[in-house]
């Protein structure tokens, strides 16, 4: 869309360019037959008529015959085109040389660009696939799937006795952060766990510092403890998932669906919350107002569809709690957080 724009753009700017050289080439050769200006060579040169006259006495005069005189410049404007026509032809060459060496430079380097993404594509594919086929191994072997699964491990607590789990969590972190950037093979991976009903513990307690997990599909994941400070989760759908006692100080949670999630514990200290919705979001006032931006997020709003991927504010709710929450100076951070990174944005 916006490319097609652009291309439209352009066209007027042409257009207009050369309608505005055309009306300027008229109005000159318009104003050089008004006013008479020889040196365009587009009038006529000027003939000056001068009569001499000598008298000898009062009786006789004699009269001389008519000099002509003709003005003009030494040089009109054909001459000065002719002039110039011969070093214009050089310069022309010249430049038409140099714009198709631009722009075969640019041919090359968006081949390259390509080979390069195709390059990379390939790579993450192939990371991809030794990654299902190393957590396939697991799930397939009766004892190392039994120990991946227990269910008595205390998960307030990295599992540090169990090798098996704290194996499959560093090839999930690991995959994760090869493929940032990549929502589609994140999303693979993502989907995987779910399926896979890893889902509820194997993010639990891990480090994603600074990780790239924008627009990522999050819904229900069990987040817990986890480190998300200066994560990028901008857009992304964290619908009810459990981010209780996780650290996202600096995290950029903008437009964010938190939606019926779980943030008790949380830390949000200097993370962004504008456009993030909140409703139905299980935590205290004194959290959110130690994060940035709080005050454009969103609090109360209604689901307009059965995916509930679209929500809907509902301004006078929102404003009327931003207003009870701003009033409420007991929940006041006894530090305010530095928000000067998100002022920028």
């Amino acid at each position: 869309m916006m490319l097609k724009l652009c291309q439209q753009l352009k066209k007027i700017v042409y257009w207009t360019l050369g309608l505005g050289i055309g009306a300027g080439i008229i109005v000159f050769i318009y104003s050089a037959y008004h006013y008479q200006w020889q040196w365009t060579g587009f009038v006529e040169t000027k003939t000056t008529t001068t009569a001499i006259e000598i008298k000898k006495d009062k009786k006789e005069k004699i009269e001389i015959a008519p000099i002509s005189k003709q003005q003009y410049s030494e040089k009109t404007l054909w001459d000065w085109l002719e002039l110039s026509s011969s070093l214009l032809v050089p310069i022309l060459i010249f430049s038409f040389g140099l714009l198709i060496q631009k722009r075969r430079e640019k041919e090359q380097k968006e081949q390259a660009d390509l080979e390069e993404e195709i390059a990379q594509d390939n790579l993450n594919q192939v990371a991809i696939q030794n990654y299902l086929k190393s957590m396939a191994d697991i799930l397939l072997d009766e004892e190392l799937a039994k120990k991946l699964f227990n269910e008595e491990l205390v998960n307030e607590e990295p599992d540090k006795n169990n090798p098996v789990r704290d194996a499959a969590r560093a090839l999930t972190v690991a995959i994760l952060r090869r493929l940032e950037g990549d929502q589609t093979s994140q999303t693979i991976i993502i989907h995987f766990l779910r399926h896979a009903k890893l889902y509820q513990f194997i993010f639990q307690h891990t480090n994603l510092w600074e990780i790239n997990l924008s627009k990522g599909y999050l819904k229900e994941a069990n987040l817990q403890g986890v480190n998300l400070r200066k994560a990028n989760l901008q857009g992304a759908y964290l619908r009810k998932a459990n981010l209780q006692e996780a650290r996202l100080n600096s995290a950029n949670l903008e437009k964010a669906n938190l939606t019926g999630a779980n943030l008790r514990g949380a830390n949000l200290r200097g993370a962004n919350l504008r456009g993030a919705n909140l409703t139905d979001a299980t935590y205290k006032w004194k959290e959110i107002k130690s994060a940035c931006n709080w005050k454009e997020a969103i609090y109360k709003s209604k689901k307009l569809n059965r995916e509930e991927k679209t929500w809907e504010t509902i301004e006078k709710e929102n404003t009327n709690y931003i207003n009870e929450l701003n009033r409420n100076k007991s929940s006041e951070p006894k530090e305010k957080p530095d928000c000067s990174f998100w002022e920028e944005k």
